[in-house]
């Protein structure tokens, strides 16, 4: 039977006994609580950056793999194992930062650069591509909302939430199916 490998000691500590703010990581090292903050904060960043690019070929799908990408980014970056509820936490802050960011760049286009009419003929010709009929009142008037201030408004709250939920999904999916490091 092979003996396990020992883990560095901290000075002045038990080699059983973490000191309080460290965590062990998956290669049985110990790791700082504010470097292991680091290492999520930048793999969150990383992720929502690839994840603006997501969200905008594919909005919902878009979003499950800004979450994914999130905690793989943060394995890879060497963080410590966690529940699946930190997966989650990851991804969603990914995902709705993500969002964020395209409704943001969306609202600058339709609010300052004026550009509400071609945005409602692009949405107008996305309905008609799925089938809606486009000249139904009470669906033209809702779509005219949706470009308003308070529509937009509305709209962007609505889909960091979606965003948030579907992040977390993605991430906490990812850190459940690696949740414990490999010996």
């Amino acid at each position: 039977m092979a003996a396990a490998p020992l883990r560095e000691q901290i000075p002045g500590t038990d080699p059983v006994t973490p000191v309080a703010g460290t965590a062990e990581t998956a290669a049985g090292g110990w790791q700082s609580a504010s470097e292991d903050r680091r290492i999520g904060r930048s793999a969150v960043l990383k992720a929502a950056l690839i994840g603006i690019l997501l969200a905008m070929m594919i909005p919902f799908l878009g979003s499950v793999l800004t979450g994914v990408l999130a905690v793989w980014m943060y394995r890879r970056s060497g963080g410590f194992a966690h529940h699946s509820a930190f997966g989650a936490r990851l991804g969603a802050a990914a995902a709705s930062l993500a969002f964020f960011i395209v409704g943001a760049l969306n609202a600058f286009q339709i609010l300052i650069l004026h550009a509400q009419k071609e945005s409602e003929e692009t949405a107008l010709k996305l309905f008609e591509a799925i089938g809606a009929n486009t000249s139904d009142p009470q669906l033209l008037a809702s779509l005219r909302w949706v470009f308003t201030p308070s529509g937009m408004i509305f709209s962007i709250i609505f889909g960091l939430i979606v965003s948030a939920a579907l992040g977390a999904l993605g991430g906490a999916i990812t850190q459940s199916s690696r949740s414990r490091p490999r010996h």
